[in-house]
């Protein structure tokens, strides 16, 4: 009789048996799961940290060329540039023939037509320049690249600027950094580290073989969407401008050396 009494109902004491392990089973995979997700999402940004960053901070330590190029897309028609270019970043219309005209050749045409003698830089007086900037003092295109880049330079050594990298004051050019936090970087070393965001996935140069460029890519004459380093552009764009003034001026040594040239020139001048 007591012993029925001390043993519970086997239904009763089954169910009282499972109530608290299904709560603390419950407890358990709540929590088993909290961890899951938030090492998911560590992962997740541990592996596109670099994506995150770029979509969070557009302005960021990449320089505009290399975000450019990794934003490349053929035109909507599908059809290429005059210069045979089927991918750009941003693609216009051709006043000529209508057709789209890539970023490459609207820049190199808009900096042609700058430079047909209407502007003129109100600091040096330069009528040419790679880019064209607002003067304070007028509100037009009216500043040169040069003048510039040396009133920031001279307003940054004003201020005191330090390289937050290698603690210079003394910089050619000084960049933000993309913190945004008040710091600078020397052109050094802006350069250094935007030499590790220009490694494309299959892109190498096709003259020394690396993989990362100082500033930007260029498309090599061989074609077959080869292409340039930076350095390698830089180094033939030298040869051929030396080469260049050197036919020019042998051409012009030998007008200057032809017998009664300087008479044809004179006789010449004088007619209206």
């Amino acid at each position: 009789m007591l012993r029925a009494i001390a043993t519970p109902l086997p239904g009763v004491l089954h169910a009282n048996a499972l109530r608290p392990h299904v709560q603390l089973g419950t407890t358990r995979m709540f929590i088993f799961q909290c961890l899951v997700n938030k090492r998911l999402r560590t992962g997740a940004l541990r592996c596109s940290s670099s994506s995150s960053e770029a979509a969070t901070n557009p302005s960021s330590s990449t320089p505009r060329s290399i975000r450019a190029q990794r934003n490349y897309k053929a035109h909507r028609s599908g059809r290429s540039c005059s210069c045979g270019s089927q991918l750009s970043n941003h693609w216009h219309i051709d006043p000529d023939s209508g057709g789209p005209l890539c970023k490459i050749c609207y820049s190199r045409r808009r900096t042609e037509r700058l430079n047909s003698g209407t502007n003129s830089c109100l600091d040096c007086g330069t009528k040419t320049s790679g880019c064209w900037y607002t003067h304070p003092s007028t509100g037009t295109l009216s500043r040169c690249q040069y003048c510039k880049t040396r009133h920031q330079r001279e307003q940054h050594e004003l201020a005191g600027a330090i390289c937050r990298d290698c603690g210079t004051t003394k910089a050619y050019r000084w960049t933000p950094h993309a913190s945004r936090d008040g710091s600078f970087r020397c052109d050094s070393c802006q350069k250094r580290e935007w030499s590790k965001d220009t490694v494309f996935p299959g892109r190498s140069c096709l003259e020394c073989g690396t993989e990362t460029s100082q500033s930007q890519w260029y498309k090599h004459p061989s074609g077959n969407h080869t292409s340039w380093c930076d350095k390698c552009w830089h180094r033939h764009y030298d040869r051929e401008r030396y080469r260049r003034n050197k036919i020019a001026n042998e051409e012009r040594l030998g007008r200057l050396a032809k017998p009664g040239a300087g008479n044809d020139q004179s006789v010449g001048s004088g007619i209206p």
